[in-house]
């Protein structure tokens, strides 16, 4: 069995998994989903609906990318992407999930987009406000640090 990896293009989620598991230099089969209307195939795996969900050689089936993640990383460790100190790992988890965050939301506030004047203003505020909150957070660790965490190396939160 081939690895597969269902993913949507616009999917900051799907984008993190693809990202990962080219750098871990993993053969992988590419299956994109329609979201508006997705084939039986996708549901009968992912329960939730939701890209990305991988499937791996032995017929494992994650979904949620932070779970795929850390499989990944656990699973083939080179080159590895969370750092194996507790505490640290924590640390790159946290900002994993602040750049998930920002992510959806940013996502979020695309997809209103498309709705023009439909869009609830409320909506729109909340994705706005959450936005402008974190991106200080993350220019501010950015201008002390080259990358999230304190280090020379890239991890799964600069990837996210």
């Amino acid at each position: 069995m081939n690895r597969t990896l269902y993913y949507h293009q616009q999917s900051n989620f799907s984008r993190k998994i693809r990202i990962l598991l080219i750098e871990k230099n993993l053969d992988c089969e590419f299956k994109e989903i329609n979201l508006a209307n997705k084939p039986p195939e996708f549901l009968e795996i992912s329960p939730i609906g939701q890209v990305p969900v991988f499937v791996d050689q032995d017929g494992r089936v994650i979904w949620d990318s932070t779970l795929i993640a850390e499989y990944l990383d656990e699973t083939y460790p080179q080159p590895s992407f969370y750092p194996s100190a507790p505490h640290i790992r924590l640390e790159c988890r946290k900002w994993e999930q602040l750049a998930d965050t920002l992510g959806d939301n940013i996502i979020g506030l695309w997809v209103l987009d498309f709705m023009g004047d439909l869009a609830p203003a409320y909506y729109r505020k909340k994705y706005e406000t959450l936005i402008n909150r974190l991106l200080p957070i993350f220019d501010g660790q950015l201008r002390s640090t080259k990358y999230l965490l304190e280090g020379e190396t890239w991890t799964a939160a600069d990837v996210a």
